[in-house]
């Protein structure tokens, strides 16, 4: 499990004024299952918790791509198999 966190700043990039961008945590998981002849099953979630990042009102995204990227996708749900010869 693992959380990335990015805390309250101050955004600059596209105005003189700027803006204060809210505090995000995006929580993620993974499980791994090793066994029936010698394969691995690892079952992987990023935003566990499908949590938008937060709003500023400057894109018509609705917040900045450039910080807040990997939440935009929202819950995102990977299988891997694999086996060693």
């Amino acid at each position: 499990m693992s959380a990335d966190y990015i805390g309250k700043y101050f955004n600059d990039a596209y105005t003189v004024a700027g803006w204060g961008e809210n505090p995000y945590t995006l929580i993620s998981a993974q499980v791994s299952y090793a066994g029936l002849w010698g394969s691995t099953v690892t079952l992987t979630v990023n935003n566990l918790f499908d949590k938008l990042p937060p709003a500023h009102g400057y894109d018509t995204a609705g917040f900045d791509p450039n910080t807040y990227g990997a939440g935009a996708l929202g819950r995102f749900v990977s299988v891997r198999v694999s086996k060693e010869f």
